[in-house]
């Protein structure tokens, strides 16, 4: 059995009680998706995919004509592609704690 806030007085109500003590609303009401951290991450991968494509895309015709070496677009690359992880998980976390409210 698993403790949820009760959203309009913020009291610890059990998933299993039909309302919440304190203010009887009905706790039947409340969802728990599961699936809410999938959905956050796939947004934040779509959002995260469609932003490094146009940084990259960037990257690759303006360092050219200013005359830069190899390296930049190089870096730009590698830091876009160790990012993605980052915001992966950024955004699961992000998800958990949205579940959890």
């Amino acid at each position: 059995m698993a403790l949820l806030n009760c959203p309009d007085c913020g009291t610890e109500v059990s998933d299993a009680a039909p309302n919440c003590p304190k203010c009887n609303r009905p706790m039947a009401k409340v969802e728990r998706s599961k699936l809410w951290p999938w959905v956050s991450m796939i947004v934040v991968a779509i959002v995260y995919g469609v932003v490094a494509f146009v940084i990259g895309q960037t990257a690759d015709i303006v360092f050219p004509a200013l005359n830069f070496s190899l390296w930049p677009f190089t870096l730009v690359s590698v830091l876009l592609w160790v990012g993605f992880p980052v915001v992966l998980f950024f955004g699961w976390r992000f998800g958990q704690r949205r579940r959890s409210r």
